[in-house]
C-alpha cells in the first residue's frame, strides 16, 4: 500500500489563499472544526441566519459533530449529535450509540472529508471550446481538457470531458472556434449596462426553469419538452420584457459572428 502524500505545494497554497480572499471565503482550521468554542463570533453571528443547506462559504464552519440540530441558524452545542440504538432492535443488552452526521451541511458527514482533501488542490478546468469558463477570473493554473460535448453548450457537460487513466486528457490551448466565441460573448457583456444584464439573466433563468430540467443532459435528452415549455413561458412574458430579450438576442448574434467587433 502506498504512503499518503503529504507533501505541501506552496504554488498551489498561495494561490488557493488568493482565490479565497478574493472571493471572500474564510476556511475554518482544523482547531475550530474539532472545537467551535474557538469560531469568531463574527461567524456565528452570521450562522445564526443562514440555513443548513445555504450554498455559502460559512457553512463550511458547521463540518462539525457539534452543529444544533435546526435547518437554519443553528450554532453549537457541547454534546455532539447521536443515535442510540435499542436494545430491543439490537438485541443485546449494552448501550449503542451511534454518531449522526445528518446535521452537517448537505446531511452527510462525509462533506467534511471532502473539503479536507479538495481544499488544498483547487484546479480550475477549461474544455477546448469552453464559452462561459473564460470568461471568469483567470487562472494561471487553468488546464485545457479535450472534450467531445457538441458546441460551446455540450462543452460545460463534465460527462463530455475525455478521462485518459486517472485524469482528463490536456490540450496545449483552446481550440480557434473557442477563442473566437469568447471574445464574442466577452464584447456582448461588456456591451450590455448593468441593468440591461440583470434584467437579461433573471428572464433567462426563469425561461430555462420553466423546462424544469435541472441538468444540460436533461435538457437535450428532452429538448423538444424543454422548448416547448420555455416557449410557452417567453409568451407569457410582458411585450415590453419579450422585445428587450429579442434585443439582447440580436446583439448576441452579432458579437458571435464577429467574435466581438460587431
Amino acid at each position: 500500500m502506498g504512503k499518503i502524500d503529504l507533501s505541501i505545494n506552496k504554488v498551489g497554497l498561495e494561490h488557493n489563499i488568493q482565490k479565497a480572499k478574493e472571493n471572500n471565503v474564510i476556511i475554518p482550521t482544523i482547531a475550530q472544526m474539532q472545537n467551535p468554542d474557538l469560531i469568531p463570533e463574527k461567524i456565528k453571528a452570521k450562522l445564526s441566519h443562514t440555513g443548513l443547506w445555504d450554498v455559502d462559504p460559512v457553512n463550511l464552519f458547521r463540518i462539525s459533530w457539534h452543529n444544533e440540530a435546526k435547518e437554519s441558524g443553528g450554532l453549537f452545542q457541547k454534546v455532539p449529535n447521536y443515535v442510540e440504538i435499542p436494545s430491543k432492535l439490537s438485541g443485546v443488552p449494552c448501550r449503542i450509540v451511534a454518531m449522526s452526521g445528518k446535521w452537517f451541511p448537505t446531511g452527510c458527514h462525509k462533506v467534511g472529508a471532502s473539503f479536507g482533501c479538495l481544499a488544498p488542490r483547487l484546479v480550475t478546468y477549461i474544455p477546448q471550446a469552453s464559452l462561459v469558463g473564460t470568461l471568469l477570473h483567470q487562472d494561471p493554473r487553468a488546464q485545457i481538457i479535450q472534450s467531445h460535448g457538441v458546441g460551446t453548450v455540450g462543452q460545460h457537460d463534465p460527462f463530455s470531458w475525455t478521462v485518459r487513466g486517472t485524469g482528463f486528457v490536456p490540450l496545449p490551448r483552446r481550440s480557434r472556434r473557442g477563442d473566437r466565441e469568447s471574445a464574442g460573448f466577452r464584447g456582448w457583456v461588456d456591451a450590455l449596462s448593468p441593468a440591461e444584464r440583470e434584467e437579461f439573466t433573471q428572464v433567462f433563468f426563469d425561461l430555462l426553469a420553466a423546462s424544469r430540467a435541472e441538468t444540460l443532459s436533461e435538457l437535450s435528452q428532452s429538448w423538444a419538452d424543454s422548448a416547448l415549455a420555455v416557449a410557452g413561458a417567453y409568451a407569457a412574458l410582458p411585450p415590453a420584457v419579450r422585445r428587450d430579450m429579442l434585443d439582447y438576442l440580436w446583439r448576441f448574434l452579432v458579437n458571435m459572428g464577429t467574435g466581438g467587433k460587431g
